[in-house]
């Protein structure tokens, strides 16, 4: 119903006030300061983990430091098709002042822990919390944005999150020196209660646009098994245990029967965690495997350029972070100019393909590099690599909230979010065993039995014998580039499947509130 009869006709009860384009706006500009929080806590705390280890707890904390990162990572991931299921049942809103909570609340507690075991567990508590914050806030500012705004709004939060990572570990480093390592818990505090009293304020969705169901628990606890598992396995193999260490093929074998008993059983409940219904839209269907192998090739790629830097230039690991300053600048112009780009023109498969062919060509480039490769070269590789991302990071959840209905688009979105985070953990794990192999192979025996062939037991190359530092340095840039290479080559199947992205707008002038918002105050027939 639309004009002056729609106009005129009752709410129903239940159904939400208008938001005005102030709240709006107010709400944007809150969702988009949680963007930031949630991608700064994934990485500020590195740069302070060993100080924490060292005050709580200076006999066992180090030995237990791996956990303070494990927990956050397992709890923050495996919730996420849990939270986006919730979203579609109870509501965006609720949802996320319940997450905001509940990741302010192990925050609080994290900076009044007294012992490493305590700040673990609490550390738990926040990722349980942040596992929502994200999915949720991204599925709010669809929800109330029309679509060429929720591309604008798409590219800001992508080079949000993208700078974000990328800041934590310089900013952790300020903050834990001059106000105390506490503090970097405590500072979430003002800002994310800040945040929630905007949302309460600000933010009215109509009840319409969610289906009364009930939430599929046995689901939700086999995804979160399955993804706990596989991201266990990819972060003790090959550092913590071998891989081949029964532990390990256990959890592996485990996480894979997991996995297929949630299929089976998502097959068969009447409300499924996630809808495999959801494969029927041909936009879902596309964008799934691109966040997949996305994930694998390049977002876990940038996760061993400080091993180069380290290894190959004798950098420190500070100055090693330096260099991801030309990589979060690509990020954050092209998230915006991308999503600025979409929002006049309508379209989004073209910065998606340029995206990946951009990817692409930068690890193609980053698998040239050698030992004395000049620091400008890797400075425009970088800044490649962090323009392909910017094309990526959100562009994928944009298309797929496009192309889903309102009930769908709390699952449609944490989906995906989950899918590219286990692309990441595997691929992560598969180069890791593609570096090492290589390198053993290219060391010199007498050099791989002493390092037992693996990168992570050469310690300071600098202090190794003149001889050995030169055949382990050869060795390890050789084995880059055949890791490098092939993420190249896995990356150009992201390229293909990028083209064949459907560019579809769920509601070519109207956001999802807007719209249930009429459906909502139209008169029952009965």
């Amino acid at each position: 119903m639309t004009g002056p009869i729609a106009a005129k006709a009752s709410p129903a009860p239940g159904a939400a006030k208008a938001m005005s384009p102030n709240m709006i706006k107010l709400t944007s500009a809150s969702a988009l300061g949680i963007l930031l929080l949630a991608s700064l806590d994934q990485t500020i705390v590195g740069s302070s983990a060993w100080t924490m280890a060292r005050d709580l707890d200076p006999v066992h904390g180090l030995d237990l430091l791996p956990w303070l990162f494990t927990v956050y990572l397992l709890a923050s991931t495996a919730t996420q098709p849990l939270y986006g299921k919730l979203s579609d049942v109870f509501g965006p809103k609720k949802v996320f002042l319940f997450a905001t909570g509940l990741f302010l609340v192990g925050s609080m507690l994290c900076g009044a822990a007294q012992d490493m075991r305590q700040l673990i567990l609490f550390r738990a508590v926040q990722g349980l919390g942040a596992g929502g914050l994200v999915g949720v806030t991204l599925v709010i500012v669809a929800m109330i944005s029309p679509p060429k705004d929720r591309a604008r709004r798409s590219g800001l939060g992508g080079a949000i999150i993208g700078g974000g990572s990328v800041a934590g570990p310089l900013l952790g480093g300020v903050v834990s020196e001059h106000l105390g390592w506490r503090w970097l818990f405590f500072i979430n505090l003002p800002l994310g209660i800040a945040a929630v009293a905007v949302m309460v304020y600000a933010l009215h969705l109509p009840a319409g646009a969610r289906r009364k169901e009930p939430v599929d628990v046995v689901g939700a606890v086999l995804i979160a098994a399955a993804a706990s598992g596989l991201l266990l396995v990819t972060d003790w193999g090959g550092t913590k245990y071998s891989w081949t260490s029964p532990l390990i093929l256990v959890m592996g074998a485990g996480a894979v029967l997991v996995s297929v008993a949630f299929v089976w059983w998502e097959r068969r409940v009447p409300a499924p965690i996630l809808p495999l219904s959801l494969f029927r839209n041909p936009v879902y269907r596309t964008v799934t495997p691109l966040q997949i192998v996305t994930g694998l090739a390049v977002m876990s790629a940038p996760v061993y350029l400080a091993t180069y830097m380290q290894i190959a230039r004798s950098q420190t690991p500070t100055s090693s972070a330096m260099f991801t300053v030309p990589l979060a600048l690509g990020l954050v112009i092209f998230s915006t100019s991308g999503g600025l780009w979409i929002a006049r023109s309508g379209r989004y498969r073209m910065v998606l393909v340029i995206g990946n062919l951009l990817c692409t060509a930068a690890l193609a480039l980053l698998g040239l590099l050698g030992e004395h490769t000049s620091p400008w070269v890797i400075a425009v590789d970088l800044f490649l690599l962090g323009s392909g991302l910017g094309g990526l990071m959100q562009v994928s959840i944009l298309a797929v909230q496009n192309a889903v209905e309102a009930h769908e688009l709390g699952v449609a979105t944490t989906s995906v979010r989950f899918l590219g985070r286990m692309g990441q953990a595997l691929g992560t794990a598969l180069l890791g065993v593609l570096l090492n192999a290589s390198f053993d192979d290219k060391l010199p025996g007498e050099v791989s039995d002493r390092l037992g062939g693996n990168v992570s037991n050469l310690g300071s190359v600098q202090e190794l014998p003149a001889s050995v530092r030169d055949s382990v340095v050869d060795a390890f840039v050789s084995a880059n580039h055949v890791m490098y290479l092939t993420a190249a080559a896995v990356s150009v199947v992201a390229v293909v499947l990028s083209l064949f992205v459907k560019e579809t707008m769920h509601d070519a002038k109207r956001s999802w509130t807007e719209a249930d918002a009429e459906t909502s105050a139209a008169p029952s027939k009965g």
